[in-house]
């Protein structure tokens, strides 16, 4: 996951913790690890100016791995929620799932 100021991810989180006293979270254990947007630009810039990066694979992360019930409690503190998420099974998660992939499309 790349993220930034204004990124679809945290940014949708933060919003939804905001409006709700409670989150219903699916999928709370799924692991990222995410890594800054201005990390990722700072490698392409540096690959554009070796050229025996052409053809190459980079696979870039974060240096930490985050559970996604920790990453949506950030989100959420940083924008003044209390940030109370109440994890959810596989059924219900694929529902969540399902709707945010709907709400999150616009």
């Amino acid at each position: 996951m790349v993220f930034g100021q204004g990124d679809r991810f945290l940014t949708l989180f933060a919003g939804l913790c905001a409006l709700a006293p409670m989150l219903p979270l699916a999928c709370p254990e799924a692991q990222f690890q995410p890594i800054w947007v201005e990390d990722v630009a700072a490698v392409m810039a540096e690959c554009l100016a070796r050229p025996e990066s052409a053809g190459q694979t980079y696979e870039l992360c974060g240096p930490k791995v985050y559970a996604l019930m920790d990453l949506v409690d950030y989100a959420g503190k940083a924008a003044g929620s209390p940030g109370n998420i109440m994890p959810l099974g596989d059924v219900p998660s694929y529902l969540q799932a399902w709707m945010l992939e709907i709400v999150g499309g616009r």
